[in-house]
């Protein structure tokens, strides 16, 4: 069992290289380009809120915010402790020797929750076909990258960020000047995955 997060720019092609930063977006995610004190006290200095009823906000928000907090706290450790007894890099010893079923339930337990949360995140679960669709693509680059999907008893990629990015190369036809080309990316990747036993 294996998580990886990449918080780099990540091609729906895994063959396309990382570069440069994104040109414009797809279709629109549920994201506000602020922080959490700056939208607080942007709503708090509304015209329509006096000092009382805006010291009042910025309570509800604190008690909000911690609400959140604790929340997201326990799912957390939820979710710690169903990938603990995958985790190659333990420091800790286990408690006692888990039995297939139980292992069984916290590999779902595990890919549940981290679905989960990855879906609060704004991530979105990339289907099967897009990612054979990917694998099989081309890259403008020539490449083209071969996996074997059937080594993984269950793979899991979530993305975050569709945008059409600018990458540079070189080619033949313009006499091997630098030339912009548009290759759509993901600002966000991250892939979860067991492999087969025997893999």
């Amino acid at each position: 069992m294996s998580i990886l997060q990449n918080q780099q720019s990540a091609s729906p092609n895994p063959a396309e290289p990382k570069s440069s930063s994104a040109v414009r977006t797809a279709p629109r995610e549920q994201f506000i380009p602020l922080r959490k004190a700056e939208l607080v006290e942007v709503l708090a200095r509304s015209a329509d809120l006096s000092e009382i009823e805006a010291g009042a906000f910025r309570r509800f928000c604190r008690l909000l915010q911690a609400l959140v907090h604790c929340e997201y706290q326990t799912t957390l450790e939820d979710l710690k402790n169903a990938y603990a007894p995958f985790d190659p890099d333990a420091d800790t010893r286990p408690g006692g020797q888990l039995s297939s079923d139980e292992l069984r339930q916290r590999q779902e337990q595990l890919f549940e929750k981290f679905g989960w949360l990855l879906e609060r995140g704004n991530f979105r679960r990339l289907a099967q076909a897009d990612i054979e669709r990917a694998l099989a693509a081309c890259s403008q680059w020539g490449l083209n990258l071969s996996l074997d999907l059937t080594i993984f008893a269950r793979l899991e990629i979530y993305c975050r960020g569709d945008v059409l990015g600018t990458r540079f190369r070189r080619s033949l036809r313009n006499r091997f000047r630098l030339e912009p080309v548009e290759v759509p990316i993901y600002q966000r990747l991250v892939v979860m995955f067991r492999l087969r036993e025997g893999c």
